[in-house]
């Protein structure tokens, strides 16, 4: 899944690069019941299955300390007390329940795809001629499945950026969405969004550009927050991509962060 493939490995380079505070910990939340000590071999065994080369790093043992879990039902009561006796008192926190639209199980089931040149190809051909009205269909019930947490968000890169302008547009019950990089919003670039919109875009981008770019800012720069990163291409933000670029990463992230606290606040 999302969390085990992308999230804890990206989570543990964070953590071997020496960008996490010293004090800073990691709960993490989940309907299965498990202690720390199931956590933390899941979450080991997660980085030995998707990042090899850094199963047996020097900085693992220090990651894994960082880590607890808490069983919790987001839709009931059950766990929050045992959360909020996990967190520290006086320091400041923001956390948020996702759910990840397994958007092309309607073409190929548990597909997964990572960035070698055959995954790539494979995968470029779920995306040739994506069925935007059914995809939104699988993101509302995604929405739906969260419904009663909170304000709801929605953040997406690629094709999913594209998806996230559209929720935006088409979907209700959202308090904030982001996308980056996403190459078709320029064609739905008429459809007024019902909720606050972020929108990221690379200037060195050879699959977006910046003619569209600039359409997109003439149509919904009074709606949405629009930013363009000069030394970035396509998948800047992706750290597992040649194209990653740090600086402008970091600053999205950033403005990303910022944008949903500002929008998610209630």
């Amino acid at each position: 899944d999302l969390a085990r493939r992308k999230i804890l490995p990206g989570l543990f380079r964070r953590h071997a690069a020496g960008q996490f505070p010293e004090a800073a910990r990691i709960i993490g939340a989940a309907r299965s019941e498990m202690d720390d000590a199931g956590f933390r071999a899941e979450v080991r065994a997660a980085i030995a299955e998707f990042d090899p080369t850094r199963a047996d790093a020097p900085e693992l043992p220090s990651f894994l300390e960082r880590l607890s879990y808490v069983a919790i039902d987001a839709k009931g009561d059950t766990g929050w007390q045992a959360l909020g006796a996990r967190m520290r008192p006086g320091v400041v926190q923001a956390f948020y329940f996702s759910v990840a639209p397994a958007l092309f199980d309607r073409t190929q089931k548990d597909f997964q795809s990572g960035y070698t040149p055959p995954e790539i190809e494979k995968a470029r051909t779920f995306v040739a001629k994506p069925d935007w009205d059914a995809m939104l269909r699988d993101t509302d019930a995604a929405l739906k499945d969260l419904k009663g947490v909170g304000p709801l968000g929605i953040v997406g890169f690629c094709m999913g950026g594209t998806i996230a302008f559209l929720a935006a547009t088409r979907l209700s019950g959202l308090s904030a969405a982001v996308g980056y990089y996403g190459g078709r919003i320029v064609a739905f670039a008429d459809e007024k969004p019902k909720c606050p919109v972020q929108l990221h875009f690379g200037e060195k981008d050879a699959s977006i550009p910046m003619s569209d770019v600039e359409i997109i800012k003439q149509k919904r720069s009074q709606d949405c927050e629009i930013f363009v990163y000069n030394e970035a291409g396509h998948g800047f933000h992706c750290d597992e991509r040649g194209s990653f670029h740090k600086g402008s990463a970091d600053i999205a992230w950033k403005r990303t962060t910022e944008f949903f606290a500002k929008h998610m606040n209630k």
